[in-house]
C-alpha cells in the first residue's frame, strides 16, 4: 500500500495547464440513430456508435461531411447485432460489446470483423489501456441490503484486448459510497449503479460511479485515495417523491462522459456534466493533479440546441458531442 500511495503522490505533480474556452457556435452533423458512442480515428474522421438504426457503426468523415463505411447492421445473424452496449477504441480496431455479452472487434484498416462470446456482465461504460479493454459494470442495489455489503463486489473487469479473456477483476467496497445515508434510500425497492472506470498506470485506476460526487484512485483491490467533486448547480444524489409515480432516484447531471488523457506524460481526469431540464448549463471539467488535492478549472456552455443530458469528447483542437438518448452529432467550434 505504500508504493500505490507513493505512486499517487508522484502522479499529483502540480502542472500548467491552460483550456481554450468553448464558443458557443454549434454544426449539426446528422443524425445517426440513439448514439451510444462515438471516437476518434483521426483529425477528419469519427466513428459513431448507435442503436435504433439500420447500422450499429458509421464511419464520418469531418471534411466531407459524409458516412464514408458502415458496419454491424441490425439483426440476429452473423456480423449483426440487437444492441451494442458499450463500445472502445485503439489503435484502428474498434470494440463492441452487446448486452448477451459478445463483443465484436472491427478492423477499421482492413475491415475484418471478429465475434466472441466474452462475457455475461452488463457494462455501461468500456475503455482501453496498452494492451487491456477496461469495462465498468452496471449492478443493481437493493436497499434494504446496503448495510450488508460487508465484502468487497465487483465492479469492474480486465480483458485480454487480443483474446478477450478476462485478466482481472475491480473490487471496490460499497460502503464507501454511504448509499444508507441517503435520505429516504430505504423508500425505494432498488436502484442502477453504473460504475465507470480510467486506467491511469499499471493496476491502478480511476472510478467513479454515475450520480455520486466522488472519484475514487484504486488498485485492483482497494481505494487509495479519493476526490470529492464540486461544481457549480452540482446537486448529490437524492431520493425525491413523484406525484403519480411514488419515490425514484434523481441524480445530477454529472460524468456524462468520463475520460482521461495526458499532458506532458500527467494524467488529467475530465467529465462533462448538464441538463437544461435540471437548469445546469452544459460544461465539462478538467481535474489536474495537485501536490495536496485535486485543482480543476471547468468550462460552461450553452449552445441552446438540446435539452437532455450531454455527452462530448475532445481531440486536439476538435470538440464532437451529442445529446444522450438522441441521435444528433454535433461539432462545437
Amino acid at each position: 500500500m505504500r508504493s500505490l500511495k507513493a505512486a499517487f503522490l508522484f502522479l499529483l505533480i502540480s502542472i500548467s495547464f491552460n483550456f481554450e474556452l468553448i464558443s458557443q457556435q454549434v454544426e449539426d452533423l446528422g443524425y445517426f440513430g440513439d448514439i451510444v458512442n462515438f471516437h476518434f480515428i483521426d483529425s477528419s474522421s469519427v466513428a459513431i456508435v448507435s442503436n435504433n438504426f439500420e447500422n450499429h457503426v458509421s464511419v464520418y468523415s469531418l471534411n466531407t461531411k459524409t458516412i464514408t463505411k458502415q458496419y454491424i447492421p441490425v439483426g440476429r445473424g452473423p456480423g449483426e447485432a440487437l444492441s451494442i452496449e458499450s463500445s472502445a477504441y485503439s489503435e484502428n480496431k474498434l470494440y463492441l460489446k452487446e448486452p448477451n455479452g459478445q463483443i465484436s472487434t472491427i478492423d477499421l484498416l482492413t475491415h475484418e470483423i471478429s465475434e466472441k462470446f466474452a462475457l455475461s456482465f452488463q457494462s455501461n461504460f468500456m475503455t482501453t489501456d496498452a494492451d487491456n479493454l477496461v469495462l465498468g459494470s452496471k449492478f443493481i442495489v437493493n436497499p434494504n441490503y446496503i448495510d450488508r455489503y460487508n465484502e468487497p463486489i465487483k465492479v469492474g473487469h480486465i480483458l485480454d484486448k487480443e483474446t478477450l479473456a478476462i485478466k482481472n477483476t475491480i473490487l471496490f467496497d460499497l460502503r464507501k459510497l454511504k448509499l444508507s445515508s441517503i435520505r429516504n434510500i430505504n423508500q425505494i425497492e432498488s436502484f442502477l449503479i453504473n460504475a465507470f472506470i480510467q486506467p491511469v498506470s499499471t493496476n491502478e485506476y480511476f472510478l467513479t460511479f454515475e450520480g455520486f460526487n466522488k472519484i475514487f484512485l484504486i488498485d485492483s483491490t482497494s481505494v487509495v485515495n479519493e476526490l470529492k467533486i464540486s461544481l457549480p448547480n452540482i446537486f448529490p444524489l437524492s431520493i425525491v417523491k413523484h406525484a403519480s409515480y411514488g419515490h425514484g432516484v434523481k441524480s445530477p447531471a454529472s460524468f456524462s462522459n468520463f475520460f482521461t488523457y495526458n499532458i506532458s506524460s500527467e494524467v488529467n481526469i475530465a467529465f462533462s456534466y448538464g441538463n437544461k431540464i435540471q437548469s445546469i448549463p452544459y460544461g465539462y471539467a478538467v481535474y489536474q493533479p495537485h501536490l495536496k488535492n485535486f485543482s480543476y478549472n471547468y468550462i460552461e456552455f450553452d449552445p441552446e440546441i438540446i435539452d437532455g443530458t450531454y455527452s462530448f469528447k475532445k481531440y486536439k483542437n476538435l470538440i464532437l458531442g451529442h445529446e444522450k438518448g438522441f441521435g444528433n452529432l454535433y461539432k462545437f467550434n
